[in-house]
């Protein structure tokens, strides 16, 4: 999508008939890709108009809307909530006011200003406030400090969702390129956090900042990864090497965002959560982790979040249902499935080690009751996905106590037990050694 036809877009959208239309087709497209709730970024700027040929200063716009843009949120929020009327399976919608970096102070002053007063207007569709715009090349958040201290001081509540860290520099390097502040862009993940921030937009220097992701743990700050923009934008040269998917496994709270998908060219809210499934190694658990992350640290009140996860978890059963129902209806009986190895490949015989089976096509065991054979004994398997499944080692009966180990060959069964794989793998068993037993010492020293 071209600059031109971007700007042209973002114009159209605030006449007073394709407001309503554009909100109605955003909603109806989010939801028939299962997307039940959304939170928006948009400027201050927004009003609404209708096309007048004697306002021949505004290009024909005869502006309708007052300067706060109300008429315009007003909208918005009849929408919204004629689509919950019809489709109430949709939670809901909300945005965050948002000004640019490279705005100057008194533009930020009055947006703040602004932002306070719709949030007060509209506490149900207003989420909060951001700076956005690219980090290296706009005003720190220390530059603001003035700005946002007054508001403070003011005893004016006002949520933030700060962009922060979206940057690849280090951080004794002065990225700016605004003599007036000397600050380093990483310096605004600090910042933020100390402004109260929400969430943290993008997050990508927070990798060289251990001691923040412990904050983030503990105050409960989750980072939006928005894994199409890093990469378009050159921040992150590979998915699979996404600083995120470590702040998710470390514990750091994360959701899934899209940033600027119109400027990127495409049109999908899913397409962000594509690419983290195939390059971060998610599972289903992982996918549901995400989506609960989406509800818990979104800008909605204890009451909504509740009815939210109510919604949710009612499509998110009906989608394993679905999902399982097709799985189970796949031909894949025609790919022969390939046993590599086992680890680990020994364990006590009274049983109970966990056993992990590597190999390929292992799909045909979706629905399927999996049984792994040691020798003579089973136990019952788990499928994990088309490379693992799991089992335990069953309890193998022996009298008295000996160093010896009793090897047993290892196959495996993808249907009940009505074929069996057999491989050249074995698994040893051994026997548990007691503590202060003469004999197992004897055995050891002897």
């Amino acid at each position: 999508m071209s600059p031109l036809f971007n700007l042209a877009g973002s114009s159209l959208v605030d006449h007073a008939n394709i407001t309503i239309k554009h909100m109605e087709a955003m909603l109806k497209a989010a939801l028939d890709e299962n997307v039940q709730y959304l939170e928006t970024k948009s400027s201050t700027y927004r009003k609404l108009y209708v096309l007048d040929p004697t306002q021949t200063e505004t290009h024909g716009k005869r502006f309708i809307d007052n300067e706060n843009g109300e008429m315009e949120l007003e909208s918005v929020d009849s929408v919204v909530k004629d689509f919950i009327m019809k489709h109430p399976e949709f939670i809901g919608y909300k945005r965050v006011i948002s000004g640019s970096r490279g705005a100057s102070k008194q533009n930020i002053r009055n947006d703040l200003l602004k932002a306070v007063h719709l949030y007060q207007r509209f506490p149900h569709l207003i989420a909060g406030y951001d700076l956005v715009a690219e980090e290296d090349r706009g005003y720190s958040l220390m530059f603001f400090q003035e700005e946002f201290s007054t508001l403070l001081a003011a005893h004016h509540k006002l949520p933030y969702f700060f962009h922060a860290g979206e940057t690849n520099w280090p951080d004794d390097l002065l990225t700016s390129m605004r003599p007036e502040d000397p600050f380093s862009t990483p310096a605004n993940l600090y910042d933020a956090i100390v402004l109260g921030t929400k969430r943290i937009g993008h997050g990508i220097a927070l990798a060289n900042h251990p001691y923040l992701m412990e904050v983030l743990k503990s105050k409960k700050i989750a980072v939006e990864a928005n894994p199409v923009s890093n990469m378009m934008l050159g921040y992150v040269q590979d998915q699979r090497h996404h600083p995120a998917i470590t702040y998710f496994r470390y514990g750091v709270p994360a959701v899934i965002s899209a940033d600027d998908p119109a400027t990127f060219g495409y049109d999908y809210f899913t397409t962000d959560w594509y690419e983290a499934f195939m390059g971060w190694g998610l599972d289903l658990a992982d996918l549901r982790q995400l989506a609960n992350n989406s509800l818990q640290y979104s800008a909605m009140s204890s009451d909504e979040k509740m009815n939210a996860y109510a919604k949710w978890d009612s499509a998110w059963n009906k989608f394993i249902q679905e999902t399982k129902k097709e799985a189970c209806g796949l031909n894949v009986h025609g790919t022969q499935p390939f046993i590599g190895s086992i680890f680990p490949n020994e364990g006590y015989v009274s049983g109970g080690t966990k056993v992990q089976v590597f190999g390929r096509n292992f799909e045909r065991s979706i629905c399927q009751t999996v049984l792994c054979k040691f020798g003579n004994d089973t136990s019952t398997g788990r499928y994990v996905n088309n490379n693992l499944i799991t089992c335990n080692s069953p309890v193998k009966l022996s009298h008295g106590i000996s160093s010896q180990t009793n090897s047993a060959p290892f196959s495996i069964s993808f249907n009940n037990g009505n074929t069996f794989y057999s491989t050249n793998l074995t698994f040893s068993f051994i026997h548990n050694i007691k503590e202060n037993d003469p004999s197992i010492i004897g055995v050891i020293i002897g």
